[in-house]
């Protein structure tokens, strides 16, 4: 059931300017936590402070748990104070002469003294400050101060929650960890909760539902997935997460691309022109002697290496790679195509029951370029015979560098009786190229490793690198949408 409705709601601040919110419309289901997402100046902050009561619609109906709060058309407009709406805004608002027990206690000043009490020490329990009453907001941390300010907007027990950015004054590591709180305190609360943030991340993973602003008007609402996967307009395809577009032809067999053939999942009618989404999640790229694309940038991100392909055409695409596994060769060819197994290839599974020396003759890499071989992780345990096997695909180019490694999982199997597992040490420096053996341990017995093929290592790719590759990663098919 919906608590919170807005019904083409529209707000101008000048009559000579377009309206900051513009005909929205939107619903959040009672304990559903919706995030509004968009760029600098869209709209976000003014759909809050409407909601709230700082603002009056000029057109429009707002209404919570069944209660019209604000219609522009019946001249009606409820008091923020008297809405049953709690905010948390992006510099806090604490009232730095005040307590943190007297901060959180404001808003429930009516209440009998033992009954406040009792709710403020029950608010600060939940947000993991119940002995930090006495203090001031300033000899509290930027997350502590945070939470007062959730525990504030929470203890009126309001029927929705609205947040102002609440994260964005914490660093990286705090503002993650916040995240994660913020939302814990909201869920076990069932609380309905809007936040408004420019931080894609942040807003998939909270919210059940992310609505999308672009200069006042709503792009599109849904699920996170739906968001990033099936962006209603250019505009969201553009805005959430990094998109490249290519040119597209329908026919019989697909969308055909500068890239390769992709499925015509959205039955787009045969001859149409289309321009495919490409996210650099769906790309992977390797060498090849007569590969033309090449590598215009690298983006070192940590954990990934982002890689800017510039193909013949001009075009360009983006290739997301784990860093660690990154393939490197200064003006190395490449060579891409598209890929809907997810991963470069699959590999074949070995019969159940097999032992592991057996199944590493049995994985087959199938649709790959040149593969050199795999290493086969496996966990035995003697008590229950039970085997446990992780793979990591190898592919080389050149002298046997490595180029790219996949970690795949196989299977879990019972031996036969009678059957023994055969044990071969790895070289250590090439285990650290794959799976760590921490992954594996906790499931009864020593690790053991069988090594099909070797691979040496080599550096990531550096701008220069040629090939005309990229390839579908991902188990889903590109997005395409028509040429305007």
């Amino acid at each position: 059931m919906a608590l919170l409705h807005l019904e083409h709601v529209t707000k101008r601040f000048a009559t000579d300017r377009a309206p900051a919110v513009d005909d929205l419309s939107f619903a959040v289901e009672r304990g559903g936590i919706l995030a509004l997402l968009g760029p600098s100046g869209c709209g976000k902050t003014t759909t809050l402070r409407l909601i709230a009561g700082f603002e009056a619609p000029d057109y429009g109906r707002i209404a919570i748990a069944g209660r019209a709060v604000a219609d522009a058309a019946a001249g009606l407009h409820v008091e923020p104070e008297a809405r049953g709406v709690g905010v948390v805004f992006q510099d806090y608002a604490l009232f730095p002469h005040l307590t943190v027990a007297r901060n959180v206690a404001f808003g429930v000043e009516r209440l009998a003294r033992a009954e406040r009490a009792a709710r403020v020490g029950e608010v600060l329990e939940l947000v993991g400050l119940a002995d930090f009453g006495a203090r001031y907001p300033h000899e509290l941390s930027g997350g502590q101060q945070q939470r007062v300010a959730v525990a504030r907007a929470l203890a009126p027990a309001p029927a929705v929650i609205l947040l102002d950015e609440p994260f964005s004054n914490l660093d990286a590591d705090l503002r993650a960890q916040m995240r994660d709180e913020v939302e814990k305190i909201l869920r076990s609360t069932g609380t309905t909760a809007i936040f408004v943030t420019h931080d894609q991340e942040e807003a998939f993973t909270i919210a059940d539902q992310v609505g999308v602003l672009n200069a006042g008007r709503l792009e599109q609402l849904g699920p996170p997935e739906s968001i990033y996967h099936q962006p209603a307009s250019p505009f969201v395809a553009e805005f959430v997460g990094a998109a490249d577009f290519l040119p597209g032809i329908v026919t019989a067999r697909g969308v055909v691309t500068e890239i390769g053939v992709f499925g015509n999942v959205d039955g787009r009618e045969v001859g149409g022109r289309v321009r495919v989404l490409i996210r650099p999640d769906d790309v992977t790229f390797v060498p090849d002697p007569a590969g033309e694309a090449v590598i215009t940038r690298r983006y070192f991100r940590g954990s990934e290496t982002l890689y800017c392909l510039g193909l013949p055409s001009g075009h360009r695409v983006h290739s997301s790679q784990p860093s660690a596994a990154a393939p490197s060769r200064p003006s190395e060819a490449l060579s891409a195509r598209p890929d809907r197994d997810g991963g470069g290839g699959l590999l074949a599974r070995a019969p159940l029951g097999s032992p592991p020396y057996l199944a590493s003759t049995q994985l087959a890499c199938t649709r790959v370029s040149r593969p050199a071989g795999f290493f086969v992780w496996t966990t035995y345990s003697s008590a229950s015979r039970m085997i446990f096997l992780q793979t990591m695909q190898i592919h080389t180019w050149g002298m046997g560098r490595l180029l790219r490694c996949f970690v795949k999982p196989a299977f879990s199997a019972t031996l036969p009786p009678g059957v023994g597992v055969k044990s071969y040490r790895a070289d250590s420096s090439r285990r650290r190229r794959g799976t760590t053996d921490s992954l594996f341990r906790g499931s009864g017995g020593p690790l053991i490793t069988v090594i099909a093929a070797a691979a040496s290592p080599a550096s990531p790719p550096t701008p220069g690198d040629v090939g005309n590759t990229a390839r579908s990663r991902a188990a889903r098919a590109p997005r395409t949408r028509s040429s305007r």
